[in-house]
């Protein structure tokens, strides 16, 4: 039988199963979008690390939230940035989602080995990579998680570095370990249990062997050396008090202050009062039921050995240990996760290595060739299975669930939450930019920061015609993923996006909303720029030009120039009531230029003794070139403090670009807050504001 022919020399079949999801991962690499965690993980984590590193800001990494997050993986991620001269937000985001999957196929590559020296069967050892990359929510993230999937993978290949070391015990297979082991504990603090694990061995091959003592004394502190050396090197806020600081590191880490609201079994409970079994029923329901019935199926056989015998392989003990310890650490100390169980994903790979001890021991049980047979095709009709579910959820395999959790993605989200990464404003903000050809597109999402940040995978000239806005009343469009809500929210939407039944996100056209705003009623006054008048005060700025704008003058704005002339309007009583009213502006202007250009449209309020306390910025991107493009600006103004007060409105030259202005115009609109309160209670689902 082939299960039970020893020797493993002939890979094939694991090598046309890598092939293949080699080429899956990087034909589809391109389809995710970019996730709650990205954007903040580069900035808050990489960046800061590296104005320390190159710069010696050691106040801005210490200042930063996530100065005790583990940076080695987001340092090489930027790195690579840097090295391949990445500048467009997309292209950035695409290269950190395809190094992240070749991370974990390496992994994969890794556990393949890791499986042989345990099983030394090539088909037992086989089915290791193939359950894990056939786990549709260890898949997805393997792309766009660079916190849990990248600590996933240097798990995997720490654990491999581990039992080498522990077999051989030499300086060459002690320093390999101790730079991984320090990598990944730099990625996670967690990691950590890998090392003590280590040293647990080597305490007890001490008290076994005396004739090795000195041996094992001298590679123990080589390994430990430059164990922690590394972990100090990799992570720079060690550089300056590494006992404290890792100190400091281990306590956030180990109850990491995070509040929010969770959807748990149709309930919004708190993140700090999840009730106890919220962890061991998210991997319940959120793993291929195959690999759990097998995981339990070897844990009553490995008990059953251990009263036996006394005794387990190493490899066995470091993964049930790598399994369980983190489980009864986070229920024992309480520690607040959330988003399912990503957080302790890198416990998985332990679980399937579990799994296959029950493979292993169920055809060394069974003799009976028709018995194991049937396996054999049951485990292969559920893999053809999985891949089914993984194609028909694409690029949302994050949302898998088994039958444990309910019949359809339909009923399952009325109970847990479905894309808490909220990937799927990517394909709302495609879907908006394609169907909607306008040149400002106002956009408020239900998830302020993943909608932001999906806008950063579209293409230069739809990123800049849409913008992420904080006022639901002035939006074109509300888009919801449901983070923490039940889906689906009542109203017609123009867009919905659906896996199994299930409504993940869904688009709503606000228009008419908006429309309410722009009513011509509440116009309270209007300024408009003539570049004829201008002309007189700044005639080297105004040049004569030939289009089908209004009048025959633009005004040029050169590098050298700072910011265009603008528009200044006074306050005035009816401005100042913001008990009863709302002020919105609406500017509206007309640009051109020769070449690509940034710059950003200003809003300041003045006081009367020229003290600013209003300014708020809007990014405008010009990528038409030698083309006039109109540009339409609606936002909602702080309250004005008092008469003659002043709003300046002008254009921020702060690229140094060259471009043309002309026929500016600036509404302002005076609103009563019982007609906005209106707006706002016909924006689908809840009230926002």
């Amino acid at each position: 039988m082939l299960f039970i022919k020893p020797g493993y020399r002939n890979h094939f079949p694991f090598i046309i199963f890598y092939t293949l999801f080699l080429i899956t991962g990087v034909f589809i690499f391109k389809d995710y979008g970019i996730s709650w965690d990205e954007v903040p993980c580069r900035i808050d984590v990489a960046m800061a690390n590296f104005e320390f590193m190159f710069k010696g800001h050691y106040d801005t990494l210490m200042n930063s939230n996530a100065k005790y997050h583990g940076p080695s993986f987001e340092i090489l991620l930027f790195s690579l940035e840097k090295l391949f001269r990445l500048n467009d937000p997309r292209d950035i985001f695409l290269m950190r989602h395809l190094v992240n999957f070749l991370l974990f196929s390496i992994a994969v590559l890794f556990f393949y080995r890791l499986c042989l020296k345990r099983f030394n069967n090539k088909w037992i050892s086989f089915l290791g990579p193939l359950f894990l990359v056939l786990s549709p929510r260890i898949f997805a993230d393997s792309f766009y998680n660079s916190k849990d999937l990248a600590f996933l993978s240097f798990v995997i290949i720490s654990l491999y570095t581990t039992t080498h070391f522990l077999e051989r015990k030499n300086y060459g297979s002690a320093f390999i370990n101790a730079l991984i082991s320090a990598f990944m504990v730099d990625i996670r603090i967690m990691g950590i249990i890998i090392p003590l694990f280590t040293g647990l061995i080597l305490l007890i091959d001490f008290l076994k062997n005396p004739d090795q003592r000195k041996n094992i004394i001298r590679i123990t502190l080589f390994f430990l050396f430059f164990l922690v050396g590394f972990i100090i090197l990799f992570w720079p806020v060690l550089w300056r008090h590494p006992v404290e600081q890792f100190l400091l590191a281990f306590e956030e880490n180990s109850k990491f202050p995070w509040s929010g609201n969770i959807l748990y079994r149709g309930m919004i409970i708190s993140s700090f009062n999840l009730p106890p079994d919220y962890l061991p029923f998210w991997i319940l329901i959120s793993t291929p039921l195959l690999y759990l019935l097998l995981f339990i199926v070897s844990l009553f056989f490995l008990a059953k050995k251990l009263i036996q015998y006394h005794s387990l392989p190493i490899l066995v003990w470091l993964n049930l240990y790598v399994f369980f310890l983190p489980i009864i650490s986070v229920l024992i100390l309480n520690s607040v996760i959330y988003d399912g169980w990503r957080h302790l994903y890198f416990i998985y790979p332990s679980l399937i290595f579990i799994a296959l001890t029950g493979v292993e021991i169920i055809f060394h049980f069974w003799k009976n060739n028709k018995i194991i047979n049937l396996i054999i095709a049951g485990i292969i009709v559920h893999s053809i299975f999985i891949i089914g579910l993984m194609i028909q959820l694409h690029p949302y395999e994050n949302l898998y669930f088994n039958s444990l959790a309910g019949n359809n993605l339909k009923e399952i989200s009325k109970k847990y939450e479905m894309d808490y990464w909220c990937l799927s404003y990517r394909e709302a903000m495609e879907y908006i930019t394609k169907n909607d050809t306008t040149s400002n597109i106002d956009v408020y999402c239900a998830e302020y920061t993943p909608g932001l940040d999906n806008t950063n995978m579209l293409n230069w000239n739809d990123r800049n015609r849409i913008f992420v806005t904080t006022e639901p009343e002035i939006a074109d469009y509300f888009v919801i993923a449901y983070r923490y809500r039940k889906a689906p929210l009542k109203g017609n939407s123009v867009f919905e996006i659906k896996r199994n039944e299930g409504v993940i996100l869904s688009v709503f056209d606000t228009h008419v909303l908006k429309s309410t705003i722009l009513n011509e009623k509440y116009v309270l006054t209007e300024k408009q720029v003539s570049y004829k008048e201008v002309r007189g005060e700044l005639p080297e700025r105004i040049v004569k030009i030939q289009s089908n704008l209004t009048g025959n003058f633009a005004e040029e704005i050169k590098p050298s120039i700072g910011f265009a002339s603008g528009t200044s309007i006074k306050a005035t009583p009816e401005m100042i009531n913001s008990s009863k009213n709302l002020n919105y502006l609406l500017i509206s202007f007309w640009i051109y230029s020769k070449a690509d250009s940034d710059f950003k449209l200003i809003v300041e309020i003045d006081s009367t003794n020229n003290q600013i306390y209003h300014w708020t910025s809007r990014q405008i991107n010009y990528r038409e070139r030698n083309t006039w493009i109109q540009k339409k600006i609606l936002l909602q103004l702080l309250p004005i403090n008092s008469v003659n007060d002043v709003i300046n409105t002008y254009i921020w030259n702060d690229t140094k670009s060259l471009f043309y202005i002309d026929d500016m115009s600036v509404k302002l609109y005076n609103i009563p807050k019982k007609e906005v309160k209106k707006i706002l209670r016909n924006t689908p689902g809840e009230t926002f504001k």
